[in-house]
């Protein structure tokens, strides 16, 4: 009887394992078309910035260019699950003069996700969030200690040549205010010396599991350059909700 039940455990843990690798198959899949679909557009909306201020494909091609990816990635959550993964992918898969800026945004951190996190993946979140600090400072503000953070992994990059990416839902987004207490995206630019300064493109990635949006949502939507979704599904959604440039 023992030997039995300890054969339909063995089953049962090994129909689950099955399960887990489907679960863990489908959603590497989906990432690796999250990355695929982000790039895409990333570079598409590079060539639109380039085009609006008549750079040259030489230039263009020479330039450093940067994404700002803003994101609840230290909450645990779903939103801020994908934008890790999606984050750490672009990273590895952009040409090497593109850069990745990231800010937590959008929902509180959770300590213990945190903790959990492995170092080299913090150690990126870290290089890439002093990154956007020292773009988004332009220039030395202030003295002291932190006068000076992130301006060596910010060198050579212009916010007109970066896509700005507020990856949570709407109300978080600064259009122009966020609906509650966050950090802002778009990011403010604190540069002092120079307040004609503005981001390059801005793009709204949220979703919403329904069959319709919820009331001033398509306003919030609409300040930004694009939106993105990640299914048809979404998109015929959004679309008859009259919210323009959804991909």
């Amino acid at each position: 009887m023992h030997s039995r039940n300890g054969q339909v455990l063995h089953e049962k843990m090994m129909l689950r394992m099955g399960k887990d690798r489907i679960v863990m198959l489908k959603a590497i899949s989906t990432i690796v078309v999250l990355i695929c679909f982000c790039f895409h557009f990333i570079s598409a909306a590079a060539s639109s910035i380039g085009s609006n201020r008549n750079n040259s494909s030489n230039e263009s091609t020479r330039a450093r260019w940067a994404v700002s990816w803003n994101a609840p990635f230290l909450s645990g959550s779903g939103y801020g699950s994908e934008a890790l993964a999606t984050v750490v992918g672009l990273n590895a898969t952009l040409p090497s003069n593109w850069s990745i800026c990231i800010n937590h945004h959008g929902d509180s951190i959770n300590n213990e996700f945190v903790m959990s996190l492995p170092d080299n993946l913090i150690q990126f979140l870290s290089v890439a969030s002093k990154r956007q600090y020292g773009l988004t400072q332009g220039y030395k503000t202030s003295t002291g200690d932190g006068a000076n953070v992130g301006m060596k992994e910010s060198h050579g990059l212009n916010v007109e040549r970066t896509i700005v990416v507020c990856h949570s839902e709407p109300g978080a987004w600064s259009v122009p205010y966020a609906l509650y207490e966050t950090e802002e995206c778009p990011p403010v630019l604190e540069d002092r010396f120079n307040r004609s300064r503005s981001w390059g493109y801005v793009v709204g990635r949220t979703m919403f599991e329904t069959d319709r949006l919820p009331d001033g949502w398509a306003d919030r939507l609409n300040y930004v350059d694009e939106v993105w979704v990640p299914t048809q599904h979404h998109k015929k959604i959004f679309n008859e909700a009259s919210v323009k440039r959804v991909r």
